[in-house]
């Protein structure tokens, strides 16, 4: 698992990261306040030939599913919105062995 990070806290958005990402990992989960809510999804990095990020959700830390960003599963590095909401969030990579990501996560 993936260590989650607190990049900025100013009371009114907080920005968490999840830093070289590879095949296989998922990120510490962030359990959401009740006032939170996703701004903006951050990736940058070397994704390879195949390498995909997949943010997930879980009302319950048992089950999780991918959350639906605006291009669906994210490919390449940028700036992506996402659209489903749940209690908890946390990043997940697969694909090619070459796949090292960093993950920033906007939330307000």
């Amino acid at each position: 698992m993936v260590k989650r990070e607190v990049l900025v806290s100013t009371g009114k958005i907080d920005v968490y990261s999840w830093k070289e990402m590879k095949e296989g990992d998922k990120g510490e989960p962030l359990v959401f306040g009740s006032l939170l809510s996703f701004k903006s999804l951050q990736v940058e990095g070397a994704f390879g030939s195949s390498g995909v990020l997949s943010m997930e959700g879980s009302n319950n830390g048992k089950e999780w599913f991918s959350l639906t960003s605006e291009i669906g599963e994210v490919t390449a590095p940028g700036i992506y919105q996402i659209r489903d909401y749940a209690y908890m969030v946390r990043p997940a990579v697969s694909g090619g062995a070459d796949v090292k990501l960093n993950v920033y996560l906007l939330v307000g």
